[in-house]
């Protein structure tokens, strides 16, 4: 276990939204028309850096034989955390969050945060719920992770929440280009009526940092989605940072912010309805008091919920629902992925949904089509797409006399029609005797080579309940 050089201090300002009224609620309808709103400034906030992670070494954990890729390696595991931190950490499913920087990988996964070398060494590794300042009572939930190469820092969400459910969401933003050398953090809309701000995700573009989440009231009542903008520059800048948010409104549940891959002013968050992708584009700044949303519904092919996934000699694996995990935008191009169901011969399978919209100044749908590889559940995706326009996936994938194992897809196009190529990086060894799975793969491009860098979940050695997290790096 490695200890935090210092805990440091936070000042963390309560930010509360001003009241901004309900924003439209999409039609579900085909086809694509759109309305703007524009949004409401909320009060600043001011930072100061949170802890620091150890560099000092770790044992490095065994390495499973290469297949079809540049290396590959095992990151954290629920028996791993219980470990090093007790049975705070007996949490499933571990929501894998991982990004690749100049030099290291940095992992976010539950009440933990680690730092691996792109060969495999663990070098950091931290217990969120103590290295971070939360409230007495409070928790750590639904972490996020991206790196922004145009920045060269790293940005993450999380929740912090209590037994009350009353909710924090917290934003921050690396000092540096090393997650180790300290984060500037935000508190963002705390609660105190047993309000859940659920599952905050994060995306960022030239001159935005987009976080969005949904708010259930007491009873797991869905009360609305929140999208808050804040000023990258004054977040980077680690001082008081302009905000504006919108919501809660209804229509927008899971909307999934992007991370913007090349140059652009615009963000967008994207939710999926089954038969409809309503596109929110945003565009102005907090810094300007400018900031319009603008809503676009976009006829997309109806899916049905995948079934559970099957594994050897045990239950079968949750694979949640269809909405939208994943969004990256680059050059004019928004790829979403999903889960969904797919048909082999007679039977269904858990497979994944890709969607990609053209956007501009009203966006369209481009192409839409299943990943399935034949006689297998695919489940929880991740996508991004490198410079020469192929799309990457990260998810993990088992059958029935295969353990759920992490995947890597390579997608290349002739005009709109997909040609996939699959790749194991790291196999199921043994039965997972639980049902939980997911709730995210992530997958990211290393910002000093250009290699893909996948994350997913597999069914490791150890106790039955054990899950671990995986990487797998390609070569373009």
């Amino acid at each position: 276990m490695i200890s935090l050089r210092h805990r440091g201090f936070f000042v963390l300002a309560c930010i509360v939204a001003i009241a901004a009224g309900p924003m439209p609620a999409p039609a579900s309808v085909a086809g694509s028309h759109s309305h703007a709103v524009a949004g409401h400034r909320v009060p600043d906030a001011r930072s100061t850096p949170i802890a620091v992670f150890n560099a000092a070494s770790q044992k490095r954990d065994a390495v499973q034989p290469l297949i079809a890729r540049t290396k590959a390696f095992p990151l954290i595991s629920r028996d791993q955390q219980i470990a090093s931190y007790g049975l705070s950490q007996a949490v499933a499913p571990p929501d894998t969050m991982v990004a690749a920087g100049p030099t290291l990988l940095f992992e976010l996964v539950n009440r933990t945060a680690s730092v691996w070398s792109k060969t495999g060494a663990r070098v950091a590794l931290a217990n969120l719920d103590t290295a971070l300042p939360l409230p007495a009572g409070y928790t750590v939930a639904d972490p996020r992770v991206l790196y922004d190469a145009a920045s060269g820092r790293f940005f993450m969400s999380m929740n912090w929440g209590n037994s009350s459910n009353d909710s924090i969401t917290f934003v921050a933003v690396s000092k540096t280009s090393d997650p180790r050398g300290g984060f500037n953090g935000y508190a963002l809309s705390p609660t105190t009526n047993g309000t859940l701000h659920d599952q905050p995700k994060i995306g960022v573009t030239d001159d935005k940092v987009v976080i969005e989440w949904d708010d259930f009231a007491p009873g797991s009542v869905y009360t609305g989605t929140e999208i808050w903008v804040l000023q990258k520059s004054a977040m980077l800048a680690g001082g008081s940072v302009p905000m504006s948010s919108f919501g809660p409104a209804l229509g927008y549940l899971s909307a999934v912010p992007a991370q913007s891959l090349t140059s652009t002013t615009t963000a967008y968050a994207v939710h999926d309805s089954g038969s409809t992708a309503v596109v929110v584009q945003i565009t102005g700044t907090p810094a300007l008091n400018n900031v319009v949303f603008t809503t676009s519904i976009i006829g997309i092919p109806a899916v049905a919920s995948p079934p559970p996934a099957a594994q050897p000699g045990g239950p079968a694996l949750n694979t949640g629902d269809i909405r939208f995990f994943s969004a990256v935008w680059r050059a004019g191009q928004l790829w979403l992925a999903a889960n969904a169901a797919c048909t082999q011969g007679s039977v269904q399978h858990a497979c994944m949904r890709i969607v990609d919209i053209a956007t501009g100044s009203t966006p369209t749908l481009a192409n839409s089509f299943n990943v399935s590889p034949t006689g297998y559940d695919a489940f929880y995706p991740a996508v991004v797409t490198d410079p020469v326009g192929r799309l990457w996936v990260a998810f993990t994938a088992s059958n029935a006399s295969t353990y759920a194992s992490a995947v890597a897809a390579e997608i290349t196009f002739s005009g709109t029609t997909p040609t996939v190529s699959y790749s194991l990086f790291m196999a199921g060894v043994k039965t997972y005797n639980d049902t939980l799975w997911g709730d995210f793969s992530s997958i990211s491009i290393d910002p000093s080579t250009g290699s893909i860098w996948a994350a997913a979940e597999y069914a490791p050695s150890g106790s039955a309940a054990n899950w671990g997290t995986a990487a797998g790096s390609f070569s373009p």
